[in-house]
């Protein structure tokens, strides 16, 4: 995580701690291997990651940019579906 962004959301999934943050980013931590940063990866969210959760075939995140999107939980995550809220920002 930049200098210049915070985290928003997180969930633990498999080992790993999955963080959202306030540029849409996704970051990745192994908890097992001293929390070290694994990977980090840009989302198609244009504003800060207020829910994030972690499945075996997805990682759904939800955004201040009114949509939830559905990723791959690949390297690098694939985009392969959008809700977009008709009445403002998503939580979780």
């Amino acid at each position: 995580i930049t200098e210049h962004a915070f985290p928003m959301s997180m969930h633990r999934h498999n080992g790993g701690i999955y963080l959202g943050d306030s540029n849409g980013k996704i970051h990745i931590i192994n908890e097992k291997d001293d929390f070290n940063l694994v990977e980090s990866h840009q989302t198609e969210h244009n504003k800060g990651i207020t829910g994030i959760q972690s499945t075996t075939g997805a990682i759904i995140t939800a955004s201040l940019d009114h949509t939830a999107r559905f990723v791959s939980p690949t390297t690098p995550p694939h985009h392969f579906a959008c809700l977009r809220g008709a009445f403002g920002e998503i939580c979780a």
